[in-house]
């Protein structure tokens, strides 16, 4: 598969993800309005959207704490020594140790945003 075709699904799974959850706010917005409910369609979205942002938020800040921490108590670890892998440039990224750190990065703001996600369907017990 090359880099085009990758690019173009990832960006159909987007969409698709994207359309679906956009459906499902706008189907909720017009029945809360049809039955004269709009204060608590909002009310709803900001608890939900706020419980969203702040477990994604909190899940990220945990793992980097973790992860400082075990640099901290264990030393450079295999990871992040230098070894032969080093020498290999990747066009755009650099060294392999980059793309390392880009991999993770992206990795733990996409498990950030899935804990979000689960956390805001309990947005009825943070409303109190």
């Amino acid at each position: 598969m090359n880099k085009k075709t990758i690019w173009i699904i990832a960006l159909l799974f987007l969409a698709t993800v994207g359309s679906t959850s956009l459906a499902g706010l706008f189907l909720d917005y017009e029945w809360f309005k049809a039955n004269k409910g709009l204060e608590v369609f909002w009310v709803m979205f900001l608890t939900k959207f706020n419980v969203h942002a702040l477990f994604s938020i909190l899940f990220i800040a945990l793992f980097l704490a973790n992860f400082l921490l075990i640099r901290v108590l264990g030393g450079r670890g295999r990871i992040f020594t230098r070894n032969i892998l080093d020498r290999i440039r990747i066009p755009a990224v650099g060294t392999s140790r980059n793309l390392l750190i880009i991999v993770v990065s992206a990795a733990v703001i996409f498990l950030g945003f899935i804990m979000g996600t689960t956390a805001s369907a309990f947005w009825k017990e943070y409303i109190v």
